[in-house]
């Protein structure tokens, strides 16, 4: 319902397609969702389907 109502609001077009890497999330569960279990969200495309893919190699560094 909270996801349904940002993307309401929201007045975000996209140019293009990307890929979102995977991710853990504290899935809501049990009685009036009051517990948390941790799930893995794995990678997928975002974007509107009539717009072109951007594969890009995304390099990561960490500096100390």
């Amino acid at each position: 319902m909270r996801l349904m109502m940002i993307c309401l609001l929201s007045n975000r077009e996209y140019s293009h397609r990307f890929i979102v890497r995977g991710f853990w999330r504290d899935q809501a569960y049990g009685p009036n969702h009051s517990l948390r279990r941790r799930q893995w969200i794995p990678p997928f495309v975002k974007g509107p389907a009539d717009k072109p893919l951007i594969c890009k190699e995304t390099v990561r560094i960490w500096k100390r």
